[in-house]
C-alpha cells in the first residue's frame, strides 16, 4: 500500500508526534542527551547540504533536505517536553508539603459532594511570589465557587496524585495541563475577589455552561444529560452511571465532540447551504469559519480541535480545487494540538482516538476496493455492514496497545454499537439546536418529546449492552500490550510495503486477535476454579479485602468506610481480572458509607449489596441510608446475621462474626473463607479478649492463611496463636500487632510471614 509514500509531511508530523511521546517518558537528563544527539545530527545534515549547494554542478538531494526536516522537527518535539512539562513540574516541588498562600482563577469545577468539592485553578502566585500553572483542588466542605472567580486561598500544597485521590488519573489530569495540588480543611480558607471572568475562554466556558442548564430544564432528566453533552461539550449533566455504561459498551468515544460530531453536525450544514444553491468554494470558507468558531465556543479540548483541523485542511483543499489527503489531516492536527499544547501528549485520551482514527483511515481505503455492482440492495448493505464492523475492528486495533494497560477492559459490542449510534448521534445533533429554537411554537413540543426519546434510546441501549459478563472481557494478561503493539507495528510495516494483495495488510490483525484469543482462554480456564484473595492495607485506619475468580470479584469492607478504600478495591478487582462485582459485602457500618457506596456502584457494576443485621439504633438508620442508595441504583440488597454462612462463586463460604469487648465500643471481628480445599481465616487485633477468641483459636489452627489484621480495640495483651501443621502464610497488618505476638507460639520457621501496611496476595487453589 505503501502508507508513506507520497506524503511527507504525514512523515514529519509521523516523527514529532513520535518523539514528543517517547520524550514524554524519558528522564530529564536523557531527553537532553537525546535533543543533543539530534541537534549533532542537525549540524552534520547541514554542513552535507553546505558541501553539496557549494558544489553547483551536482544537485542538492531531496531526501537529505528531508532528513535534516525530520532530525529538526524530532529536536523541537523533545525541546518543547524539557520546557513544557518538566519545567512545569519543576516549578511545583518547591512548595509540596507547606501552607501556601495562593491566588489563583477558578477555570473548571471537577465535582461536588455533600462533605467535599473539587477544582481546577489557574494559580498565579503563591506566597507573594509570581507563578503560573494550572492545579488541582480538593476542598473538604461544599465550596460555592465557579469558573471565572478569582480567589485568594490558604491551602497545603501537595503532590497532585493526593490531591485528586484514586477518582482521577494523573496521566489524564496531567493531558489537562494540571501538575499540582491543593488542600483546603475549612470554608474560611479562601475568599472570593472577583466573580467576573478576566478571558474571552472563560466568559465563553460560562455562557456554555448557563446554555447547558437552560437545554436540561429544556429536555429534563429523560435526555440523560446527552444533548448537551454532544453538542456543547458539557459532561457535567452525565451521570456515573450513564458514564459507566457508554464506556463499558466502548462507545465512550461518542461522548466527546470530536470527528464524528463534526462530520455529522458540518454534513447536515453543508447539504443545508448546497439546497440554498451556494457555490462550493463559498461553501467551503462558510463552513471553515463557522467550524474554527465552533472549536473556540468549546474551549479547545483536543478531539475537536483534531477534527476541526481536519475539516480545515478539507476545506483548504476545496478552494484550491485539490483533493485533501486524510492521514496527512490527520498528522497535521495531532503535531498542531501537541505543538499549541505540548501537555497533551500525557492525555490518554488523545492517543486513544488518535490511534483510532488512523486505524480507520489507513484500513479504509483496503475495504473500499472496486466492485461489480450488485443488483441486490440486501447484499449492497450486508457488505457496507461488514465493512464497517471491520474498519471498527481495525480502530480498536490500533488503540488496543492503549485499551489494555489503561482499562484492562474490552467490551465485544463496540463496533457494532458505534454502528446503530451513528444515526441516532446525528438525529440527536439536529434535534437538540431545533429544540431550543422552536420551544415556545406548538411544534416544539414534539421535536423535545423526540428528542426526548432518541436521547433516552441511546441511554437505554448502552445500560442493556453494558452487562459485562455478556460483553466485557479482561485484558489484564501481561502479554496483551506487547501483543497489540506487534500488532500495530506490524499492520504499519506491511502498509508501507508494496503488496501484490492488500489484505494481507490485514494478516497482523487476524493473527494478533487468534493469540489474544488463546491467551485470555487459556487465563479463564486456568482461573475458573481459583480464588485470589488481596488483603488491602492502604493505611493504619483503613482494610480491605478483595475476592476474585475469573472474571468476578467480591470486596468485603473491614476499614472506616470511605470512598477511598472501595475505589482503592475497585481497582485491584480490575487488576485481578474481573469485570464485575458479584457482591460488596459491610461488616460494619459508618457514617461515610452510604456516600462511599454510592460513588462505587455509579461507577461499577454490583450485583448485590449484603448488609449485616443491625446492632444499635444508630446501626439502624445507617442501614436504611445504604438500602436507599441501594435502591437508588437498583442494586439488590441482603441483610445476612453475623454467624450466617454466605455463598461465594457457587462453592466458597464466608462466615463473619463480631463481638465487642468490655473496654471499648470498637468491634472485634473474625473473617473465615472456605474453599473447596483450602481455608483462610482473618482476625481482628484484641480478638483473644472476646468471647471470640475459642473459635478463632480453632480457626487459625486449622486454616491454611491467617490474616491478623488492626480491625478492632488497640491490643493490650500477648496473643498466644496456636498454627497448624497446614498453615502456610501469616499475614500481619503492622509492626504493632506483630509486637503482641508470643514468644512460645511464634509463626514456624517454614511458615511465609509477611508483616507491614500494603498489598497481600492470597490464592486459595483446588488440586
Amino acid at each position: 500500500m505503501r502508507l508513506w509514500r507520497n506524503r511527507p509531511l504525514f512523515m514529519a508530523t509521523s516523527v514529532f508526534m513520535g518523539a514528543a511521546l517517547t520524550g514524554f517518558f524519558l528522564v530529564p537528563k536523557a531527553k537532553c542527551i537525546l535533543a543533543a544527539l539530534c541537534l549533532s545530527a542537525m549540524i552534520l545534515l547541514s554542513i552535507l547540504l553546505l558541501i553539496r549547494f557549494k558544489q553547483r554542478r551536482n544537485p542538492v538531494p531531496r531526501k537529505l533536505i528531508f532528513m535534516l526536516c525530520l532530525t529538526a522537527v524530532a529536536t523541537l518535539a523533545l525541546l518543547q517536553s524539557l520546557w513544557a512539562i518538566d519545567r512545569a513540574e519543576a516549578r511545583v516541588q518547591p512548595y509540596e508539603g507547606a501552607a501556601c498562600t495562593v491566588e489563583a482563577t477558578v477555570t473548571e469545577r471537577k465535582g461536588s459532594g455533600s462533605n467535599m468539592s473539587s477544582f481546577v485553578l489557574n494559580v498565579t502566585s503563591i506566597n507573594g511570589e509570581k507563578v503560573k500553572y494550572n492545579a488541582f483542588l480538593t476542598c473538604y466542605f461544599t465550596a460555592d465557587l465557579r469558573p471565572g472567580h478569582s480567589i485568594i486561598l490558604t491551602a497545603e500544597a501537595t503532590p497532585l496524585t493526593e490531591a485528586a485521590g484514586d477518582i482521577y488519573e494523573e496521566y489524564h489530569l496531567m493531558g489537562e495541563g494540571i501538575f499540582g495540588g491543593f488542600l483546603s480543611y475549612e470554608e474560611t480558607d479562601y475568599e472570593i475577589v472577583d466573580e467576573t471572568p478576566d478571558s474571552l475562554l472563560l466568559k465563553l466556558a460560562s455562557h456554555r455552561y448557563a446554555l447547558s442548564l437552560d437545554l436540561e430544564r429544556l429536555l429534563g432528566d429523560n435526555a440523560a444529560g446527552l444533548p448537551s453533552a454532544l453538542l456543547l461539550g458539557e459532561r457535567d449533566h452525565l451521570s456515573s452511571e450513564t458514564r459507566r455504561d457508554f464506556a463499558r459498551t466502548g462507545v465512550s468515544h461518542i461522548l466527546a465532540i470530536s470527528g464524528l460530531h463534526m462530520t455529522l453536525l458540518f454534513g447536515l450544514l453543508a447539504l443545508i447551504l448546497k439546497l440554498c444553491r451556494i457555490p462550493p468554494r463559498g461553501r467551503a470558507v462558510i463552513l471553515g469559519l463557522l467550524s474554527l468558531g465552533y472549536l473556540v465556543y468549546l474551549g479547545f479540548p483536543p478531539s475537536a480541535t483534531r477534527a476541526v483541523v481536519m475539516l480545515g485542511m478539507t476545506y483548504l483543499a476545496s478552494l484550491c480545487f485539490a483533493g485533501a489527503d486524510p492521514l496527512t489531516s490527520l498528522g497535521v492536527a495531532g503535531m498542531v494540538i501537541l505543538l499549541v499544547s505540548p501537555v497533551t501528549v500525557a492525555d490518554v485520551g488523545f492517543w486513544m482516538s488518535f490511534s483510532a482514527t488512523f486505524g480507520l483511515l489507513s484500513i479504509q481505503p483496503l475495504l473500499n476496493t472496486p466492485t461489480t455492482k450488485d443488483k441486490s440492495v440486501i447484499k449492497a448493505h450486508i457488505r457496507k455492514t461488514l465493512g464497517g464492523l471491520c474498519a471498527g475492528l481495525a480502530a480498536m486495533t490500533f488503540s488496543l496497545w492503549i485499551t489494555a494497560p489503561v482499562m484492562g477492559e474490552i467490551s465485544l459490542l463496540s463496533a457494532p454499537m458505534t454502528l446503530l449510534l451513528t444515526p441516532l448521534t446525528g438525529a440527536l445533533l439536529l434535534l437538540t439546536p431545533l429544540s431550543m429554537l422552536t420551544a415556545a411554537t406548538p411544534v416544539g413540543g414534539i421535536i423535545v418529546s423526540i428528542t426526548q426519546g432518541v436521547s433516552a434510546l441511546m441511554a437505554r441501549l448502552c445500560e442493556v449492552c453494558a452487562d459485562p459478563s455478556r460483553v466485557v472481557i479482561s485484558l489484564t494478561h501481561p502479554a496483551v500490550p506487547y501483543i497489540a503493539a506487534c500488532m500495530v507495528l506490524l499492520t504499519l510495516l506491511f502498509l508501507g510495503l508494496s503488496l501484490r494483495k492488500k489484505g494481507m495488510v490485514l494478516l497482523p490483525m487476524a493473527a494478533g486477535w487468534l493469540v489474544i484469543a488463546l491467551l485470555l482462554g487459556i487465563q479463564t480456564a486456568s482461573l475458573s476454579d481459583k480464588v485470589q484473595v488481596s488483603y488491602l492495607v492502604p493505611s493504619t485506619t483503613s482494610e480491605m479485602l478483595v475476592m476474585t475468580r475469573g472474571q468476578e470479584a467480591v470486596i468485603c469492607e473491614l476499614s472506616n468506610g470511605s470512598r477511598r478504600s472501595f475505589l482503592t478495591a475497585a481497582n485491584e478487582a480490575s487488576e485481578q481480572g474481573a469485570t464485575e462485582l458479584s457482591a460488596v459485602i459491610l461488616t460494619d457500618y459508618h457514617s461515610r458509607t452510604s456516600g462511599a457506596l454510592l460513588q462505587l456502584f455509579r461507577r461499577e457494576t454490583v450485583r448485590a449489596l449484603w448488609l449485616p443485621e443491625p446492632t444499635s439504633e444508630e446501626d439502624y438508620f445507617l442501614m436504611l441510608s445504604c438500602l436507599e442508595v441501594a435502591a437508588l441504583t437498583d442494586t439488590p440488597a441482603v441483610i445476612y446475621r453475623h454467624g450466617d454462612e454466605l455463598t461465594l462463586f457457587g462453592d466458597a463460604i464466608l462466615t463473619v462474626e463480631r463481638t465487642q469487648i468490655k473496654r471499648s465500643v470498637q468491634p472485634v471481628l473474625l473473617l473465615t473463607l472456605e474453599t473447596p480445599c483450602e481455608q483462610m481465616v482473618l482476625c481482628g487485633r484484641s480478638i483473644l479478649e472476646s468471647d471470640l477468641a475459642l473459635p478463632a483459636l480453632v480457626a487459625m489452627a486449622e486454616s491454611d492463611t491467617v490474616i491478623l489484621s488492626n480491625k478492632g480495640p488497640v491490643i493490650k495483651e500477648a496473643m498466644a496463636c496456636t498454627f497448624g501443621p497446614n498453615t502456610k502464610s501469616l499475614y500481619v497488618a503492622s509492626k504493632s500487632v506483630a509486637a503482641y505476638l508470643s514468644p512460645e507460639h511464634y509463626p514456624r520457621e517454614d511458615m511465609l510471614v509477611t508483616v507491614g501496611q500494603g498489598r497481600f496476595s492470597v490464592r486459595l487453589t483446588r488440586e
